[in-house]
């Protein structure tokens, strides 16, 4: 399998997991487990894909790194847990979500050895914010209430402040193209129309974690502008 299509393979699982909720109704159940159980049945799936396609006659390349050397022993400890833990329903619900991530962090080690790819997964993580933030925002302006809630405006998660993590966790990547030397006018300002959205629905979120994060998020942005500037050099006139 080529790096760009398991890049975008992988990255695929962010709008995948971001978007999933309660889209039927009467609702499915809640949308904490529907995202868990959509991650990890793409994981497993992408997982199985890529051992078929990476070597069609069975001999798989290992990848020699030591971090995901690390995470292995992580993961196959965590597994052992399994013969003292006193809930098996616990364990199993906890080990398929370590599953998925362990997947997708591999995944994500082996696309960082080509740095050319990692923009991208950037974009499709701030696409993905952008459109949980634009959900939310209809439902605080529209009173688009399509989607279960118990929060408002919660977006597919149904509670703010867990869609507010995504914004958190996103808005910084949404400077990544502004900060890109050879980025274009139209780059730009698609990078401050994502972060007008994100901070707008951030600020709609009304919990006050998440905007003491934006706001962090903001000083320390600024901070880092005005380091650049200094960095600048400049010319004195005699």
């Amino acid at each position: 399998m080529r790096t760009n299509q398991l890049t975008f393979l992988t990255a695929a699982i962010i709008p995948l997991t971001y978007l999933s909720g309660n889209w039927s109704a009467p609702p499915l159940g809640n949308p904490t487990l529907i995202k868990s159980a959509a991650g990890e049945i793409y994981a497993s799936a992408l997982l199985l894909l890529y051992l078929l396609c990476q070597k069609p006659d069975g001999k798989f390349q290992l990848c020699k790194n030591l971090t995901i050397f690390v995470a292995v022993i992580f993961f196959v400890y965590i597994s052992l847990s399994v013969f003292w833990s006193q809930n098996l329903g616990f364990f199993i619900d906890a080990w398929l979500r370590w599953f998925a991530a362990a997947v997708t962090f591999g995944f994500a080690i082996l696309i960082a050895r080509t740095p050319v790819y990692i923009p991208v997964i950037i974009q499709i993580m701030v696409i993905s914010a952008v459109l949980v933030a634009s959900i939310g925002l209809a439902q605080q302006y529209l009173d688009w209430n399509y989607l279960f809630q118990t929060a408002k405006p919660g977006s597919t998660f149904a509670n703010r402040n867990l869609a507010g993590h995504v914004i958190v966790i996103c808005l910084p990547l949404a400077f990544f193209r502004l900060l890109l030397q050879d980025s274009s006018l139209r780059d730009k300002v698609l990078s401050f129309a994502a972060i007008l959205v994100l901070t707008l629905y951030g600020y709609h979120i009304s919990s006050t974690n998440i905007l003491i994060s934006i706001t962090v998020e903001m000083m320390l942005f600024g901070c880092f502008l005005f380091w650049l500037y200094l960095q600048k050099p400049r010319t004195l006139s005699h």
